[in-house]
């Protein structure tokens, strides 16, 4: 099952991780933990390294967090 994210404008907002910086205005996919395939402006990019998985993981947990507490 993959888990998708369409988010914000890139000149506004910013989630940060301890892995980097992922600019909120990407669309990404995540695929089982193995692959992410980010949308941008001129094309895509697949991210197939642990460590660029684990910082879009880090920004869909907190994508998850701002959508629950918006919620209440």
């Amino acid at each position: 099952m993959a888990l998708e994210a369409a988010v914000g404008r890139a000149d506004r907002s910013r989630a940060t991780s301890n892995a980097g910086d992922v600019v909120l205005g990407e669309a990404f996919i995540m695929e089982d933990n193995r692959v992410v395939t980010v949308e941008l402006i001129s094309g895509y990019l697949r991210l197939t390294m642990p460590e660029e998985i684990r910082m879009y993981g880090e920004a869909w947990d907190r994508l998850l967090w701002w959508a629950e507490a918006a919620s209440f």
